[in-house]
């Protein structure tokens, strides 16, 4: 329900489509930050990407290419998700 909220808020307007957004490009340094106020997570091999929906499916590589063909079971499975936008295609 927490979706819908926005809906009732006077004046809210629904925000474009964003599209690509450009992800942080992590720094490499020789030791990783020390203290309480850091948190690590181990960086796995592999693609990264961004996925988007909007009426069909979007893969993003982080150099902003569009591979959501090259994806198939990946952009399939977003479009499947359950939305609040109409999607004439699913």
């Amino acid at each position: 329900m927490a979706r819908f909220i926005a809906r009732t808020i006077e004046g809210a307007k629904p925000a474009p489509f964003p599209g690509f957004v450009d992800p942080c490009r992590p720094i490499l340094r020789k030791a990783p930050p020390s203290g309480d106020g850091w948190l690590h997570e181990i960086k796995h091999d592999g693609y990264r990407a961004q996925a988007q929906f909007n009426e069909r499916s979007y893969v993003f590589t982080r150099a902003g290419n569009e591979w959501a063909a090259r994806m198939p079971t990946i952009a399939g499975a977003l479009g499947a998700l359950p939305t609040n936008q109409v999607n004439p295609g699913r």
